[in-house]
Parts: structure tokens; sequence; C-alpha cells
């Protein structure tokens, strides 16, 4: 059986698309995840410690804690994301980071909390709680997207497994 190879010309395998889609999401919010954690690291960690208490979630004395190990997080879940490098369980890890976001941001809307800025760039970027939160719904949708698709189109994982 000797197939012509495709047209130049010939549109896509509709199936094709979500793999594209996926891939676009994973790439997209690995890259986004690795930014906001680079940015944060290469800080202090007292700078998003400082934004972290502004919240009033933590115990004082955990924030510094918590801000010296929340951007190596983003810098795992970030690299593995962008790489297709354990695709679907970095996805789920990058779901579940923005899940947890966003409930965090909207507990500071409900109780009133005045926070004019989310922290999640460092001092890049600020955006308020609102626009946060529709920011990480729409990459918690993109990470599920990417989760439920696996890697997409040219993970790290489908050339690991081509060479064992």
């Amino acid at each position: 059986m000797n197939k012509k190879p495709p047209h130049p010309h010939t549109p896509p395998h509709p199936a094709a698309a979500p793999s594209r889609a996926a891939s676009a999401g994973r790439i997209a919010v690995g890259l986004v995840l690795l930014s906001a954690g680079l940015y944060k690291a290469s800080s202090p960690p007292e700078e998003f410690a400082a934004v972290l208490e502004a919240y009033y979630i933590l115990p004082p004395e955990q924030t510094v804690t918590a801000a010296s190990v929340m951007p190596w997080v983003e810098i795992l879940v970030g690299l593995s994301m962008a790489l297709g490098f354990k695709s679907r369980r970095a996805a789920a890890a990058g779901a579940l980071l923005f899940a947890v976001f966003i409930g965090a941001l909207a507990s500071v809307l409900l109780r009133g909390i005045p926070l004019t800025d989310c922290g999640c760039f460092g001092w890049g970027l600020r955006l308020d709680p609102k626009h946060t939160i529709l920011l990480d719904s729409v990459l918690l949708c993109l990470a599920a997207l990417a989760f439920r698709k696996g890697g997409g189109l040219a993970p790290l994982d489908t050339w690991i497994d081509q060479g064992s």
C-alpha cells in the first residue's frame, strides 16, 4: 500500500485542531507560570511575602517560607508544561495552582480586603483581583484542556518515549 503524501495545500485533519489548541494552551500556561516564578525567584522572598501577608490567609510566620517555595513550584510546573515533560501531571498541577490562586483572590474579594496587586508577577505586572481571577480562569481552562488532550503536538514526553 503506497499512500501519496498529502498535497501541500490540503487542510489539516480536523482531529489535529484540538492537538494544536492543547499544545498552544500547554505552552502558554507553562510560559506564564515560568515567567511569574522566575520574576518572583529573582527577588528577595520578603518582597513576595509582603504581598502574601496582605491576603490574610497564611499565618505571618509562614509567609516567608511560602514566598520562598511558591516561585520554584511555579518554575517547575511551568517548565514541565512548556516543554511537555510529564504533560498530564504538569497540566493537573498547573490547574491546581490556578484553582488555589482563584480561591485566594475570591476570598480577598469576599472579605473586602483592599488588595491593589495580586503579586502574581512580582512588581513587574500589577493586576487587581478581579482581572486576575479572569486571567487565572482562562489559564485554568487551558491547563484543563492540556490535561484532557495530553501533551498535544511535540511534547518532550514523546521524544523521550521514542528514544527508549
